[in-house]
């Protein structure tokens, strides 16, 4: 359970999808969503829940979702405004349960008559039962720190539906508290919710701070040459990936642990200097989400940019795809046998593709009294001749698909575009030299052949 307090902000996606990740949930619910079903049933497919069910704000205040998977089944659901009643068959356990979602009302009159018609719509005696939610009451001093002094008679109500209902409050893990009025000086903290990497350059460098100055520094003097910048970029980049970029796994699992313990401190002695580090640390924690949206999303080959920061589960899903399409484990030859030896398959193709570009015709003698009298204009003669431009070759690197198709270096446009005032000169100088000499150097002429198959089961190459 958790309250989202809006299922339609930013980062709401990311940490949701955190949660199912870490925590596996069977079945999931959404307080304060803020949002309307339909909202709903795209959030339950981008987390992989099978069906769901919405309760719709009041006034852009409120609203409730309850997500589940196929390893338990709904029986019956009711709902009102503010929480609902579900019934649902547990198929590990074989056992039927009441789980009661609900969101109490924030005004203390509304919240004990609200009391009060719970401890009169009790299920039957013996009935299994969980009830969880944002309260937002407390039941005693040590379930809040900071704020107006705990008096026993502002919680009679959810006291008596507790005792009536036979309730047992489950405790807790991790911090104590779960909701605070983030005020400086005077902060209140209240429990009241119950919550049962092929090398290949990768874009999200881009976004380091100390990424650019490296690049470029390559092809500083006296390393000028554009292929001597190349290589030498090449031949540091590992190490900077590991010293400087670092795991993005180990990071985030470091941040969140930190916070976590920042959270803990916090429940028993306010200060200020952890609020700080804690906001440092989410912010911090949500760069780590965007750089993994990039990653995937240049795995699956896709511009992240056009499909919106905040689908990590699309890209992931596409890059698996892409692999998986991309893969022939096993072929028939000549003789009709399969074979599945990744040498053989590799000969198989190359013996394929050399017949198929090998004739057997001889060279004939080419009549000359067929070929028709083209000349070129003296314009087009001036054109051919002309030497390459700067405009001409920055033209052309803008025309390039940024995050497509890297040469073995793995080097791919957008590095060369972003860094196009530092490194523009070099670049047109090679360009220039490439046609003056006539020919490619190549060690940068080397490119990838991919063969894609027709339909999705293959068993010939033809």
């Amino acid at each position: 359970m958790w309250n989202v307090r809006g299922a339609c902000r930013d980062l709401f996606l990311t940490h949701a999808k955190e949660i199912v990740t870490t925590q596996h949930p069977d079945i999931f619910i959404f307080l304060e969503t803020k949002s309307d079903a339909s909202r709903g049933r795209e959030v339950m497919k981008f987390l992989n829940y099978d069906d769901c069910r919405a309760i719709r704000p009041a006034d852009k205040r409120g609203g409730i979702w309850l997500f589940w998977k196929n390893s338990v089944d709904l029986i019956d659901f009711d709902a009102e405004n503010n929480h609902f009643h579900s019934l649902f068959h547990f198929k590990n356990l074989g056992k039927e349960a009441m789980v009661t979602g609900l969101h109490a009302p924030s005004n203390s009159g509304a919240r004990h008559m609200f009391w009060r018609n719970m401890q009169e719509d009790l299920p039957p005696p013996n009935s299994p039962w969980l009830v969880l939610g944002d309260f937002n009451e407390v039941t005693a001093q040590s379930e809040k720190k900071g704020g107006r002094p705990f008096r026993p008679s502002q919680c009679s109500d959810l006291v008596n539906f507790m005792d009536d209902a036979g309730l047992v409050d489950l405790g807790f893990n991790g911090c104590p508290y779960t909701w605070t009025n983030a005020r400086h000086g005077a902060t209140l903290f209240k429990r009241d919710s119950i919550v049962l990497w092929l090398i290949q350059c990768k874009e999200v460098w881009l976004s380091h701070p100390q990424f650019s100055e490296f690049f470029v520094s390559n092809w500083k003097p006296p390393t000028n040459d554009f292929l001597q910048g190349r290589d030498k970029f090449l031949s540091s980049i590992s190490n900077w990936n590991h010293n400087i970029f670092g795991n993005l796994k180990n990071k985030k699992k470091n941040i969140m642990a930190r916070i976590e313990g920042i959270q803990i401190s916090l429940s028993k002695h306010y200060s200020r200097f952890l609020v700080n580090v804690e906001a440092d640390l989410l912010q911090e924690l949500n760069e780590i989400y965007k750089k993994e949206r990039i990653i995937w999303a240049q795995k699956a080959g896709i511009n992240w940019r056009k499909f919106g920061d905040f689908n990590t589960r699309y890209f992931h899903t596409l890059a698996k795809i892409k692999k998986s399409k991309g893969k022939i484990l096993t072929l028939k030859n000549d003789a009709g046998f399969w074979i599945t030896d990744n040498n053989e398959l590799k000969n198989l193709a190359t013996t394929y593709f050399t017949k198929l570009f090998t004739t057997s015709h001889s060279c004939g003698n080419l009549n000359s009294s067929s070929i028709s009298n083209i000349r070129l204009t003296e314009n087009e003669k001036r054109l051919l001749s002309a030497k390459v431009t700067l405009e001409e070759v920055h033209h052309n690197l803008f025309c390039m698909d940024p995050i497509k198709s890297p040469g073995p270096d793995g080097i791919q446009p957008i590095f060369f575009q972003r860094h196009w005032t530092e490194l523009g000169d070099s670049i047109y100088r090679f360009c220039l030299s490439c046609f003056d000499k006539g020919a490619v150097p190549l060690d940068i002429n080397h490119s990838y052949v991919a063969l894609i198959p027709k339909n999705s089961a293959p068993t010939n190459i033809s």
